[in-house]
């Protein structure tokens, strides 16, 4: 949590209450779309939408750091240390 402490100071609490159970009580098909819906609701909960877009631009996938292993391995063989 300390990494959000900036979106919510004491003053907020009772907004900030409001706009997650706001949020709990929402009726969502399980196929909407997740972009989608935060674009819609972005001005409905903007406290949890600025949540959402550090959490979504979080990679999937490890792919970078493997490539990164991938290349350290090549550089460090026993071949290459002569």
């Amino acid at each position: 949590m300390d990494d959000f402490n900036y979106l919510c100071g004491p003053a907020d609490m009772g907004r900030d209450q409001s706009e997650l159970a706001e949020y709990v009580n929402m009726k969502v098909a399980r196929d909407t779309d997740i972009t989608q819906f935060w674009m819609e609701n972005k001005s409905i909960l903007p406290k949890m939408f600025s949540v959402v877009k550090q959490v979504l631009c979080v990679p999937a996938s490890s792919a970078a750091s493997e490539r990164v292993f991938s290349t350290a391995g090549r550089v460090l063989i026993v071949t290459r240390q002569r």
